[in-house]
């Protein structure tokens, strides 16, 4: 089977109908990984195809509501859906923490029979590794958001392909790291505030990292959107602009 990624949603922090906040998911021979979980995973990954009991890991790239309100949620439904094996949840000391209290909130350790919630902490420096398998390796670097976030970058070991995803960050060294060299750069367009980049920025970190193709994700949408985000980026970068959208899957061959 060919490896691929499901955009979940695509939207900013402000969902809208038809485009929930920003989540992706890796689908190979023998893994699935979710990156973040918001508003809604269960529903998306159900609109996916895809079990959410076949997941054993969960990367959270920063401690935001956008990015992990909806984990109580898959959690509780995995628990309902009498789930037995662990699951991983990868992050900075910064998201682990807090990803430990909300689990103290809810008192998950009295629920009968929950199943193992496994920690792994990602050290707040470059390229570091967070899962390796033998069809991916993904490791995560710092980028320039409010609170510790990481974007990450995946090699597809079988495909020789790499991806990179910015993860919210205004335009900073970081991602360049994350896609220098990649086949896609996938970055995201919330617009030219503090902590984040508009398409035009995304657009020129593309070009300096040297990726090959572009794809715009994190950017307002329904009524909120306001610009044509492609054109924008057109202006910089000359390979291959799109625009993610719910639902797209993104064959990696």
């Amino acid at each position: 089977m060919a490896s691929k990624l499901i955009i979940l949603g695509s939207s900013n922090a402000i969902p809208t109908t038809g485009s929930d906040n920003t989540m992706l998911s890796i689908i190979t021979e023998n893994s699935r990984v979710l990156i973040d979980s918001g508003i809604n995973p269960i529903v998306k990954l159900d609109e996916a195809g895809l079990d959410i009991n076949a997941f054993d890991d969960i990367i959270i790239t920063h401690f935001h509501p956008d990015h992990v309100s909806g984990l109580p949620m898959l959690l509780m439904t995995m628990w309902l859906t009498g789930r037995k094996t662990p699951i991983t949840i990868h992050g900075s000391d910064h998201s682990i923490d807090r990803m430990e209290k909300m689990m103290d909130l809810f008192d998950w350790d009295k629920w009968p029979n929950f199943f193992q919630v496994n920690y792994h902490r990602i050290p707040h420096i470059v390229s570091q590794t967070i899962l390796e398998t033998p069809e991916i390796h993904i490791s995560g670097t710092p980028v320039s958001h409010f609170i510790p976030t990481m974007g990450l970058r995946m090699y597809f070991k079988q495909e020789d392909k790499v991806v990179g995803y910015s993860c919210d960050t205004e335009p900073c060294p970081g991602v360049i790291t994350i896609g220098k060299e990649a086949h896609l750069l996938i970055h995201e367009a919330t617009g030219p505030e503090k902590g984040h980049s508009s398409a035009g920025q995304a657009a020129e970190t593309a070009m300096r990292a040297n990726a090959k193709e572009l794809l715009l994700i994190h950017y307002p949408t329904g009524k909120y959107q306001q610009k044509d985000i492609i054109e924008e980026a057109r202006q910089v970068f000359t390979g291959k602009i799109s625009r993610a959208v719910d639902m797209q899957t993104i064959q990696i061959d």
